[in-house]
């Protein structure tokens, strides 16, 4: 079996189903799930974290210090990067109504740097109808990545829809990566496979044949807003096999230096 670390998943474990695809939202789900997967880490951008479960890290749930509000401490986020061992900074472009490149960002990615974490940046559809999805196009991301070279940047979602330009920021710049999590909302299980192919697989692949660098792609689920087995077999469809050790495993334990916890 692989071992899959998942760089997008939600954590909050409140119970009850997810009404899109009826995935139960519990933690003792979760871990079911994640062990018939091989998934032996994760990475969670929930802005609240469950803490009625204990310390998640000690499960290999790793966390991101989240900016979904104008309204940011940056003393609070340094002191979630190195007093509680968060694994990196998570900005939610497109609820926070600021471009990559607003001058107000500009300490979040030398704070990334000084402490050697990657900013995960929300690229592409919010799935939220309040957010202001001008913010979240990639496009902005090239001259941030040019700015701050000695910051390591993850899109997102590859931009979804917009995969050409998150690509393309990916190949050209060393210190950006993409994942591919929540790329359809809906229940794999039942969903039709030409819907499959023409939202998950094919661009996918494309992304796969387009990076000359193989090491830019990341597998991330965004459990539970997909069921993570049935998301799991068409990504392995998506990805070459000779890919997968890189693309299921080895390029987040480099960006987010998980070898290390």
């Amino acid at each position: 079996m692989l071992s899959i670390i998942d760089v997008h998943t939600h954590s909050e474990f409140r119970g009850g189903t997810n009404p899109a695809n009826g995935v139960v939202t519990t933690l003792e789900n979760y871990l079911t799930q994640r062990a018939a997967c091989g998934v032996v880490a994760a990475v969670s951008d929930s802005a609240e974290p469950s803490v009625q479960h204990g310390n998640l890290a000690e499960l290999r749930i790793f966390h991101l210090a989240v900016v979904d509000s104008l309204s940011f401490d940056l003393d609070e986020i340094e002191h979630q990067l190195v007093q509680q061992g968060r694994v990196g900074i998570k900005l939610n472009l497109g609820f926070v109504p600021l471009y990559a490149n607003d001058p107000s960002l500009l300490p979040l990615y030398q704070l990334a740097a000084r402490v050697d974490v990657p900013v995960v940046v929300h690229t592409g559809d919010p799935g939220w109808h309040q957010a202001k999805i001008k913010f979240a196009h990639p496009m902005t991301m090239d001259e941030v990545a040019v700015d701050n070279p000695d910051t390591r940047f993850v899109l997102a979602h590859a931009g979804n829809p917009w995969f050409e330009t998150a690509a393309v920021i990916a190949d050209k710049n060393p210190n950006v990566w993409l994942e591919v999590s929540s790329l359809v909302e809906g229940d794999l299980r039942t969903m039709a496979s030409e819907r499959i192919n023409q939202l998950i697989v094919k661009p996918v692949s494309w992304l796969t044949h387009y990076l000359s660098d193989p090491r830019k792609l990341m597998f991330g689920s965004g459990w539970p807003m997909v069921d993570l087995a049935a998301y799991l077999e068409v990504m392995q469809r998506a990805v070459p096999a000779e890919c997968w050790s890189g693309f299921f495993f080895d390029n987040a334990a480099g960006v987010f230096a998980l070898a290390k916890r």
